[in-house]
């Protein structure tokens, strides 16, 4: 009987203890690759990260690209994010979305400065 109530007892505990998945706020990744009008990877630009409006869960944060031409941001908010890259006299804007949980990419060209190409305003 005692057997029984023990192997009762820790099974109950099992169940209420390990039935709570509840996780956290997961991360979400937005991740920048920049490159030249040839499709080369630009190394060392500046990559500014930015939420369009002043929001309380917004951001802004500046990276340098590493050796692959990328750059990344991880926030715990569902977002869209303007991105600013300069380099030089080559500048170039784009917007990536953040979704929490997930990986989001996207590609860069940098132009140079007041071509209608860049996507700047």
């Amino acid at each position: 009987m005692r057997k029984l109530l023990t192997g009762l007892l820790l099974a109950g505990t099992f169940m209420f203890t390990g039935g709570c998945d509840e996780e956290g706020p997961t991360n979400g990744t937005a991740k920048v690759y920049v490159y030249n009008q040839e499709g080369e990877p630009i190394q060392n630009a500046l990559v500014q990260f930015k939420s369009p409006v002043d929001i309380p869960n917004g951001l802004e944060v500046y990276k340098f690209t590493e050796i692959d031409g990328s750059a990344f941001v991880r926030w715990d908010y569902d977002l869209f994010v303007d991105v600013v890259v300069v380099k030089g006299g080559y500048r170039g804007c784009n917007a990536v979305r953040v979704i929490p949980g997930k990986t989001t990419e996207k590609d860069l060209i940098l132009f140079p400065f007041n071509t209608p190409g860049n996507g700047c305003p």
